[in-house]
């Protein structure tokens, strides 16, 4: 019979006589009260996203203990971060030093001028692998921190002439007189060094010192 599978005898897809289950229908629209549902649901599952991204406010005093923790992380009290903050508002500067071997190793912050010197030198140098570019960058962060080695002190003018030349003295001493091994000391020092000033200079800091 035309129109029929030989094999079965049933009406094929395609032709006028065949047709579904009497109860095989299109789906119908959600009645509104299922709507509403499906939208509530969803505008609470993004207000939930929304509020997993967005962190609550701190008030001050959860501000001033989470202060006090990240101190307490780099090995600092409240009373030595006020110190270190007046000598930042006072001098302009805060200086440590740290013995490597018999001599002292002495090293400061760093300004403005030091960052964008630095952007500089790294997009000058074309180095495009992450762990040469870190050690560009710590050799760079510790010659502008480098304030004395033993009894060698450096200079750190403030004119704007002098302080690359200055600055290229103190990276040639570090890169060219040093040991390698002395070097890479006093980096992870003054990386550690920057990591505390961080902690002091955080949300949270005091403000009357």
């Amino acid at each position: 019979m035309p129109g029929e599978d030989t094999n079965t005898g049933m009406p094929q897809i395609g032709d006028e006589n065949f047709s579904g289950p009497p109860n095989n229908t299109l789906r119908s629209k959600p009645t509104p009260e299922t709507e509403a549902k499906i939208e509530q649901t969803m505008s609470e599952m993004e207000e939930e996203s929304a509020a997993d991204k967005v962190e609550k406010s701190k008030t001050p005093e959860e501000l001033a203990e989470d202060y006090e923790k990240g101190l307490a992380e780099v090995g600092l009290t409240l009373e030595q971060a006020r110190g270190v903050i007046e000598n930042l508002v006072v001098e302009g500067y805060h200086e440590e030093s740290t013995r490597i071997g018999p001599l002292t190793f002495r090293y400061r912050t760093r300004g403005h001028h030091d960052t964008l010197r630095t952007y500089t030198a790294v997009e000058s140098s074309g180095i495009s692998m992450p762990q040469p570019m870190q050690e560009f960058i710590n050799r760079h962060n510790t010659a502008g921190s480098l304030v004395s080695w033993g009894d060698r002190k450096f200079e750190h003018p403030t004119s704007l002439e002098e302080r690359d030349k200055a600055f290229q003295e103190r990276l040639e001493f570090l890169s060219g007189t040093l040991s390698d091994l002395v070097a890479v000391k006093m980096m992870q020092i003054v990386h550690d060094f920057d990591k505390k000033m961080a902690a002091v200079m955080a949300e949270g800091s005091p403000e009357d010192f």
